[in-house]
């Protein structure tokens, strides 16, 4: 999903990865799921950093406290357990 969009403009990358976020929170976040749902905010996170500062040929589009900035921005949300069962 990241790879296929990584042409696109950012607003849209970002509104893309938020959607699935939520999707994944909404379904795995039971307790007990914690780490897994921290591991794939941060490998997730990673794979953006990544995609971005490889598209366009330049060298390095982000620095990684630019890329802090811009998730900041777009107010992604961390992992957080939504459901008791």
């Amino acid at each position: 999903m990241i790879k296929a969009n990584r042409n696109k403009k950012l607003k849209i990358q970002a509104e893309a990865i938020i959607r699935k976020f939520k999707g994944e929170y909404g379904y795995y976040a039971i307790r007990g799921n914690y780490k897994f749902l921290k591991m794939l905010y941060y490998k997730a996170r990673l794979f953006w950093y990544k995609m971005l500062n490889h598209r366009g040929g330049r060298k390095k589009s982000y620095t990684k406290e630019a890329f802090d900035d811009l998730i900041r921005i777009f107010a992604f949300e961390k992992p957080r357990i939504l459901h008791n069962i």
